[in-house]
């Protein structure tokens, strides 16, 4: 009975519950009411029991709805992640191919503008060309028109001179500046 009395007291409940079966046997109370205060004190300690188990499951549902809650946000959270991280690596590559095709335009807009300058130095130079040959045309159409007015004077038996002084004399000038002398 000793042994049994030392293994309760090693508890500090066991030391409580010892120290009053030690009051309650001092006192003389009888032994059925220690064996019902002792049946009141299992029935509570149970009934507490209990209330801990519930509050226990409770906290055991709750923590377990919290930690699937958690695993399922860290599993959307590691697919998001994994998206973006896609995402990220083809706007990437998105980016590498627009700045390869911004620079192909640059160039070929660079081409564009030498070959536009080109063609416009090569149509200035046929612009000059073409009024050159405007103004040769137009000296020979003179000289052909000359040409034919001499032609004329010369069938009417006139003599054409050509002297600076001619245009003093408005007289026997004609239109081109020459000096119409007639034959006799």
């Amino acid at each position: 009975v000793k042994s049994f009395f030392a293994e309760i007291d090693k508890t500090k409940f066991g030391n409580a519950l010892i120290n009053m079966l030690a009051v309650h046997t001092a006192a003389g109370s009888p032994i059925d009411q220690i064996d019902v205060l002792l049946a009141q004190i299992r029935q509570q300690l149970l009934d507490q029991q209990a209330s801990d188990d519930e509050a226990n499951k409770t906290n055991q549902a709750t923590c377990d709805k919290l930690l699937t809650d958690y695993d399922n946000l860290r599993i959307f959270h590691s697919t998001e992640r994994d998206n973006a991280q896609k995402r990220l690596e083809e706007n990437t590559a998105a980016l590498q191919q627009a700045e390869k095709d911004l620079a192909q335009t640059l160039t070929s807009i660079d081409i564009n503008a030498r070959r536009l300058e080109e063609g416009q130095q090569q149509r200035d130079a046929q612009r000059r060309d073409y009024l050159i040959r405007i103004d040769d045309y137009e000296q020979a159409i003179s000289a052909v028109d000359d040409a034919t007015n001499l032609v004329q004077h010369l069938k009417t038996g006139t003599c054409l001179l050509y002297t600076s002084d001619a245009a003093d004399d408005l007289l026997c000038v004609d239109l081109g500046g020459r000096r119409i002398i007639k034959k006799k």
